[in-house]
């Protein structure tokens, strides 16, 4: 691990936001330039001869179109936005396999038993968004105060993975500042937030509400947006200054590397960290490993714009990152005993007889956050697709399979 002087410097030109991205946009090919495990550039117009794997799409059943933020390792996915979060079970994990009964899906403002819980103890509030979802089902979020539009409280959501509400138990965080809510959760229970000073600055905290001293650490820091927590209690994000970006280890100390207005796009178990900045008219993704400080791994570079999430869970347990550029999403595949390092582009890995290929290829789409890698060797993904020229974004499900000799 890396630790004192050590400083990585990188040029960003970009803001570290929550965006879709303007249609119109295309995947520049060709360009990516291939690092420490060997990625490779995007492809041309036309797919490759063959592939490794193919990708289906499956919708979520929302009746609202939401965002998709974070899948855990037995497919329950999370997201919301606007006020609005849900829950949904994509594996059936919540009750026993083949229960046609089983509710699959809950919109947490919708559902009368999840809203009365918070009703109980927070009157007037709402669920607001929904951010990640651990291995035990324990989802951190927002909540929302309707009589006041600004105001924010975290909490934890415990689903117990099973279908019936009434076993969930709602865990309202303490309030760290004017304005606080949680974006990750680790398998420990330890939860990651960002809180509002009274001074209008802002600052993460760590907090695991199974532990009786609650607080682990506030991290002291003047902090920009949301960051990344891995298995491990440590985390990367950004500071205000919109130059610095930081890993913290709350075992060890707290390293940082200059990047320019920067993006910070996940931290995996490993000590991965994947982002973008831009450098000579390129904005380029990266993976850097914090443990060792070498790096930065030029994953891809393009003119087009290449975005990132805020509380980002774009790289997952091996280091595969998914990449947003322009309107098109590429997916960054680190190898195994089967198939060698690659850059893809998603479009050409799609099944092309799926019912949903042609408005894939079509219409906009973006990418949210990663899974991890299942039994085929590559992830699932959690994305969102337009159906029609110009409509919603909708949230689905990329699973993997191997296509057919």
């Amino acid at each position: 691990m890396f630790h004192g002087g050590y400083k990585l410097t990188l040029t960003i030109l970009a803001m570290f936001v929550v965006t879709f991205f303007a249609a119109g946009q295309a995947l520049a090919q060709g360009n990516g330039k291939g690092g420490g495990n060997g990625g490779g550039g995007g492809g041309g117009d036309d797919p490759p001869a063959s592939v490794p794997i193919n990708y289906s799409i499956h919708l979520v059943p929302l009746a609202t179109p939401m965002i998709p933020r974070s899948i855990n390792g037995t497919g329950v996915v999370v997201g919301g936005n606007s006020g609005r979060a849900f829950v949904y079970d994509s594996r059936e994990v919540f009750a026993p396999a083949g229960d046609p009964t089983a509710q699959r899906i809950f919109d947490l403002n919708d559902d009368s038993i999840i809203f009365g819980k918070l009703q109980d103890l927070l009157p007037g509030w709402v669920f607001s968004s929904a951010w990640d979802v651990n291995e035990d089902g324990n989802v951190v979020g927002a909540l929302r105060d309707l009589g006041n539009t600004t105001a924010r409280k975290g909490f934890v959501l415990e689903t117990f993975l099973n279908s019936d509400p009434n076993t969930w138990n709602l865990i309202v965080l303490t309030d760290f500042g004017t304005r606080s809510y949680a974006t990750d959760i680790n398998s420990n229970g330890d939860v990651l937030g960002i809180y509002d000073r009274p001074d209008g600055t802002q600052d993460y905290f760590l907090y695991n509400p199974w532990l009786e001293s609650g607080v682990n650490a506030e991290l002291g820091l003047n902090v920009s947006l949301d960051g990344s927590l891995n298995n491990l209690g440590q985390v990367a994000g950004m500071l205000a200054d919109g130059n610095t970006a930081f890993y913290f280890d709350p075992n060890s100390t707290m390293d940082t590397f200059t990047v320019k207005n920067g993006a910070i796009g996940g931290l995996n178990d490993v000590g991965y960290v994947c982002g973008r900045w831009y450098d000579k008219g390129k904005y380029k993704a990266f993976r850097f490993d914090t443990w060792t400080g070498t790096g930065p791994e030029i994953i891809l570079q393009s003119g087009n714009w290449i975005g990132v999430w805020a509380g980002g869970h774009l790289i997952n347990l091996d280091s595969d990152v998914a990449i947003n550029i322009g309107t098109d999403i590429s997916l960054s595949h680190t190898g195994n005993q089967d198939v060698a390092a690659q850059l893809w582009n998603l479009r050409d890995l799609i099944d092309p007889l799926d019912p949903l290929f042609d408005e894939w290829a079509n219409f906009d789409r973006d990418c949210p956050a990663i899974g991890e890698r299942d039994s085929t060797g590559f992830p699932t993904l959690v994305c969102r697709m337009r159906l029609v020229e110009n409509g919603p974004l909708w949230a689905v499900i990329l699973t993997p399979f191997l296509p057919s000799p």
